[in-house]
């Protein structure tokens, strides 16, 4: 990760953060587990943000460089997955606060399933825990 683009720093600059740093930080860092390059560009942020085109999914990680050969299918698709993995569990524990029996309960798994993932993306509920849950 290098940094962010001059339309993402514009956006996070325009946002008036009522929620003050915690509220920044927890955006700050879903946008760096979501960027699928090593800039986070304004498709990266939240929508009550202003970012335009968030409904459009990156290009899963492994499929195309610009100009470069593609993956291999197993690890394209292995890397696709995890990135969806990855930005799932995010945007779970976000809407949940934090509060993991929610969010197991809101993915229909149970509360350990949803730990074992979380440890294998190395994502820590607890960073979550703090923000105000989002809908």
């Amino acid at each position: 990760m290098r940094g962010f683009t001059p339309e993402a720093l514009d956006t996070l600059s325009a946002h008036d953060w009522p929620g003050n740093l915690r509220e920044l930080i927890n955006v700050v860092e879903r946008a760096v587990l979501l960027c699928a390059g090593e800039l986070i560009e304004r498709a990266d942020l939240p929508e009550e943000l202003g970012s335009v085109a968030v409904a459009a999914a990156p290009a899963p990680l492994g499929l195309r460089a610009a100009g470069a050969v593609p993956a291999p299918f197993v690890a394209a698709r292995r890397a696709a997955l995890e990135q969806f993995e990855r930005g799932y569990l995010v945007d779970l524990l976000d809407r949940s606060g934090g509060r993991v029996g929610e969010a197991a309960s809101r993915a229909g798994l149970n509360p350990r399933s949803l730990y074992d993932l979380l440890r294998r993306h190395g994502i820590r509920w607890r960073d979550f825990r703090f923000s105000s849950p989002r809908e």
